[in-house]
């Protein structure tokens, strides 16, 4: 006689930690001795529940519990019954996630492998990207350092690289770890070094047309884009801790995206009162990348006009507030 249907016993993560078959109906489950299938856990009652089958198919009959049975987003009390699905249905009792699976139930198709695998096998790549993170922390430092104490600067920034790289990689291949079983840490680095790729040359291609056009807003929103590299970055570390759950992490991925850009604006506001990171432009290149028509000084000068009732006000305020706290210490 062939199986009628299967129970499945689910692990956070979905996979099957146990699969049990029914033979014959009915299936009784529940924490006694006497059930067909035994669940060591405290909120499943003594007999939780059991499924049977009539005429008119197969039917869960909720037993004497507290907590119910949770199908979906239906929830079942005690003594309520519940109709099979036509498709294998996710049952919650207590802590404890089951699946059910009737013999009629159609079979999914085969799902591929995740990509994951592939990638974490390219150590060619991931040679290839540190090599490039290499090249553009050497460029920055020397941008950054005067030529004598470079070699000590380029020392401490490798340094500091690659702990971080260790710090930042080895946590999410622990939590890969924890809820997939698989460590994935050469993922983890792929995705750290090409975020930090498309971080630099994004920030660096942003500062320069900001020079090259006199578009210093530009690089005063450059936050925006990063931001939105971080975001990407930790859309892909998810997908090797929750790779069943793709819709979930782009939706955590998102809600961090606009999280992290509030929080930058509040803090570029309560800074400068302006949305702006930077309030002027901090970088210069060499005269010839300049694009944007040269300034004569009389109409730099009369550009300025208008700003000088509020820097005077600005200016003063200072002065008025520490004279009134003066007076009151005095007082």
């Amino acid at each position: 006689m062939g199986a009628l249907a299967l129970i499945e016993i689910l692990d956070r993560d979905g996979s099957v930690r146990h699969a049990q078959k029914v033979l014959s109906w009915p299936l009784r489950v529940g924490r006694s001795l006497d059930n067909d299938l035994v669940l060591d856990d405290p909120h499943v009652a003594g007999h939780h529940f059991q499924v049977n089958a009539n005429d008119d198919g197969v039917y869960l009959t909720v037993g004497d519990t507290v907590n119910g049975v949770g199908i979906g987003s239906q929830r079942l009390a005690a003594g309520e019954r519940w109709q099979a699905a036509a498709a294998p249905s996710s049952i919650v009792v207590g802590r404890s996630h089951l699946r059910l699976r009737l013999a009629e139930h159609p079979l999914p198709a085969e799902v591929p492998l995740r990509h994951t695998r592939v990638l974490a096998q390219r150590v060619t790549s991931i040679a290839w990207l540190v090599l490039v993170n290499l090249l553009l922390l050497v460029f920055a430092t020397y941008l950054a350092s005067d030529p004598e104490p470079l070699p000590r600067t380029l020392a401490r920034d490798v340094m500091s690289g690659v702990a971080l790289l260790f710090a930042w990689c080895g946590a999410w291949t622990l939590l890969s770890k924890l809820f997939t079983r698989q460590g994935h840490f050469a993922w983890h680095v792929r995705v750290l070094l090409t975020a930090a790729i498309v971080w630099q040359l994004l920030d660096g291609l942003m500062t320069l047309a900001a020079f090259a056009f006199s578009w210093p807003w530009l690089t005063g929103h450059s936050y925006v884009l990063e931001t939105a590299v971080a975001a990407a970055a930790l859309y892909f570390h998810l997908q090797a801790v929750e790779p069943h759950r793709p819709l979930v992490t782009r939706a955590f991925a998102a809600a961090a995206f606009v999280v992290g850009l509030g929080l930058t604006l509040w803090g570029n506001w309560q800074r400068s009162e302006s949305t702006s990171s930077e309030l002027y432009q901090a970088a210069l290149f060499p005269p010839s990348f300049r694009v944007a028509k040269t300034v004569d000084t009389d109409h730099f000068l009369e550009g300025l006009e208008p700003l000088e009732a509020s820097l005077d006000a600005k200016a003063k305020k200072p002065a008025d507030e520490d004279d009134a706290g003066g007076g009151e210490e005095e007082e």
